[in-house]
Order: C-alpha cells, then structure tokens, then sequence
C-alpha cells in the first residue's frame, strides 16, 4: 500500500518543514537536556537531563523502529548541529572509503557494547553531570566526523545509537522505495546527487538500489527531488526484508546477537539475584573490584552468546550442505525480531513502572503548573498489581518476538532449498537456539525485579 498517495501523509513529507521542525525542536529539547545535566540537581530521579533522556527518550525510542523505521536518526539534533557545520564551515567533504565500508558496522557495535558497559560502571543513567558529558562527548565526535566527511557519514558509518536504529528499522511496518523500472530511465538520479532546493541522500543510498530500511532515515529528501514520482513510502508485511535480503552482512548478524546478549544484561542486572551473585563474586575473588567482575560477566555473556550462535550456524550448514561464513551471516538477521522484542519488554517495565514520575518530573523541573502523576513511585500492593501487568504485557511481546524469529528462521531456510527435509534440518539448530533464548529472557521478565539498575 502506497502511503504517499494518502494526501495528508504526502503533503508533510513533501513539506519544506519536515523534517526542519522537527529537527529545530529536538535540537532546542537537546540543548536544554545539556544545560540541566550540568546545571541541574545531582539527583538523577529529579534531573530533566537524566529522566527525559533515559526515562523517556531512550524508553520510547524503540518503539519507534516498528512503526516508523528509522526516523529519529531524521530528527537527531546531534546530526542537526554536524549538518549546520557543513554548511557554515564547509570541512574536507571526503566520501566514506574502503576501510569505513567494510567495517563501520563492527565499529558501531563496538561503541554501543562499550556505552552499555560505561554505563553500568560509571552510571550514566543515574548521573546528570555523567550524562552531560556522554551527550557531548557524542556531539564532538559526530561534529569532527562532519568536518572531515561528508553528508552524515557519522549517522551510518559511526555513531552506536545508528548501529541499533538501522537493524531495528528493519522490522518497520513502512519503507521508503523507488519504482526501479521508472529509476531506469532516468539520467538526473536528482534522488542521490539532490537539487538546487533539496539536499541529496544524507547517508549515501541510492532509492533505486535500496533493499533495507537500515540506511533510510525517512528524511524525504529523495521523495522531494525525484522528477517522474519515483519514490514511495510504502505499508509492508513487517520485517519482510528480512529474510528477502540479497546481501547480508556479517557484521549485521554479529550485531543482532549482541543485541540479544546486552538485553539479557541489561535485564539481569535489575532481577532481584543479580547483587547477591555480585556479592558472591567479590567475597569469592577478593583482589577483584566491582567494575572488573561485572566487566568480566558481560564478556563472559558475550562470549556464551557467541558460541550459542556459531555453534547453530554450524550445526544448520552442516546439514544444508550451506558454506558456513553465508549461513552465519544470513541467519543472524532472524535475530533481530527476537532483541526487539527483549528491548520493548524491558522498556515496559520501565514506562509501567517509572514512566509517570519521569514524566511527572520533567514538567515540575520546568516549573510548569501540571500536576499530572505523583513523583513518587508506586509501592506495596498497588505496586505489585501493575507489575502483573507489565510482566504479562513483557511475554506477550516476547512471545510475539520469539514467533516473528522462527519465522524468519524458515523463510531463510525455505528460500536456501527445495527438499522440505533439509529445510527441516536446516532450520532445527536456529529454531532451538531462538526458542532456548527466548525462555531465558522470559524467566528473566518473570522474576521480581529492582526498580534500577542497582550495584
């Protein structure tokens, strides 16, 4: 279903002011996010900093992926101000090369593993000046970047929250699209390069090519430059890329296991046994610190995960008689599904249970006369009544995610051979694995859990 044929929905991302009014909105919420980080209280409960970029911001943020792609990388103010300093101070304007191509995706997940991990060590979250210092440390990278490269290579080559963004956004249920048949004959491809009154793409895609959202911000951009109408924005079976995708990349799938695993951290260290199992661990190796247990967990985390998936990619190209670098680089897309689904039921619990008094805490730092919830956190039985409900709302989600991975896991399988019984065969080693995942990360939603990431 073409979208772009609704008028309401064409007319505003054919508009001159999307996405610039958006984008000058969140860079002016950005701008006050800085000032209180530094400025504000040192409570982080009480901070605007720390409870919109964390108990808002960073909460709702993926929910967006399903519905809407990537767009918040189209809004970003952090890209804003780099877009803002090409034009006024130009830079090298150098294209992306080889090295940033090939491996820019490891790169980005490196960053987002070591930004999970400063923020258990160092507790971004419950620290405003912490968060100020993240938050511009971010912006000085993506500026230099911008200086040196151009369009925002920053956004797909670099930035961690982009590495995240770009593989959640395939699960979206819309995708911008050209018609490739129209995109032939055509000579400008004003789409890519831009117009006098309309940027080219900001990260390099050319629409006529383009078979993922991964790198579609939904800026428009090539919607408002396309002469002959080529380009749509599309309603589609969600996550139907997929297992359509023609050239997966390793990095992709190493990244979608990442994501599983850091889920499972991040859960974990709220459950009620995780700071009996650190305390267990420091009072059983004495010379080792906090810091360097936990350190040494999430490796050994990231490690387990590791080896559960290359141990089902192997097993699955055994029996497909598939070469195994192809399989490990296809099958870790069925992933994808499966962490979305483990990062909304964590941001559940989250909104159900702190998502007011963020909310609530917001406005009061701004002076506003709104009294809309309680600043405190619910507690005692009313508190225990809504976390059944959250805690039902988290299976469903990851029962949905568990059945959206084993789906993936045969269309992959199905598309990579005739025989029904190699189809089986191949898809066994990943159905287990998927189902193996999912019920840990299920009893993990099912435990009593803290209502912070404690030490």
């Amino acid at each position: 279903m073409e979208l772009t044929k609704l008028r309401f929905v064409g007319n505003i991302l054919r508009s001159r002011l999307y996405p610039g009014l958006l984008q000058h909105l969140t860079l002016a919420l950005f701008v006050l996010i800085v000032a209180f980080s530094f400025a504000g209280t040192i409570k982080g409960g009480e901070n605007f900093a720390t409870v919109v970029t964390w108990g808002l911001w960073w909460t709702l943020v993926p929910f967006s992926f399903i519905l809407l792609g990537r767009i918040w990388c189209g809004v970003c103010p952090i890209t804003t101000v780099s877009d803002y300093l090409q034009r006024w101070l130009g830079g090298w304007g150098r294209s992306p090369g080889r090295f940033l191509k090939k491996y820019g995706v490891w790169m980005m997940s490196l960053s987002f593993l070591l930004l999970t991990w400063a923020d258990k060590v160092w507790g971004i979250v419950d620290s405003p000046r912490a968060t100020g210092v993240a938050l511009i440390t971010i912006l000085g990278g993506s500026s230099v970047v911008a200086l040196i490269y151009g369009r925002r290579v920053w956004c797909r080559y670099l930035c961690p929250i982009g590495a995240l963004s770009g593989v959640y956004s395939m699960t979206s249920f819309v995708e911008l699209r050209a018609k490739k048949e129209v995109c032939r004959k055509c000579k400008s491809k004003s789409c890519y390069r831009g117009t006098e009154k309309t940027e080219g793409c900001p990260l390099y895609e050319f629409p006529m090519n383009m078979e993922s959202n991964r790198n579609c911000n939904l800026c428009g951009n090539c919607l408002k430059a396309c002469p002959h109408g080529s380009v749509e924005l599309r309603l589609r079976p969600p996550g139907r890329e997929l297992w359509r995708m023609e050239r997966p990349i390793l990095g992709e799938s190493a990244l979608a296991v990442l994501m599983v695993v850091l889920v499972y951290m991040q859960t974990a260290s709220m459950a009620y046994f995780f700071p009996s199992y650190m305390r267990w661990a420091l009072e059983s190796w004495s010379a080792l610190s906090y810091n360097l247990v936990f350190t040494l967990t999430m490796v050994g985390a990231v490690g387990v995960g590791a080896v559960f998936y290359l141990s089902s990619s192997w097993a699955s190209s055994r029996v497909g008689g598939e070469d195994f670098k192809a399989n490990l680089a296809s099958f870790g897309y069925a992933l994808v599904p499966l962490a979305l689904a483990g990062h909304l039921g964590h941001n559940i619990f989250h909104l159900g249970v702190e998502g007011k008094a963020a909310l609530q805490a917001a406005i009061s730092q701004l002076h506003l006369p709104l009294q809309l919830f309680p600043l405190e956190l619910s507690s005692g039985e009313e508190f225990h009544h809504a976390t059944i409900a959250i805690k039902a709302l988290q299976a469903l989600a990851l029962a949905s995610g568990a059945a959206w991975s084993g789906l993936v896991v045969w269309k992959l399988s199905a598309a990579r051979s005739e025989c029904m019984k190699v189809r089986l065969l191949k898809a066994l080693p990943h159905l287990v694995m998927v189902l193996l995942v999912g019920g840990l990360l299920l009893h993990l939603f099912l435990v009593p859990m803290n209502l912070r990431h404690v030490h």
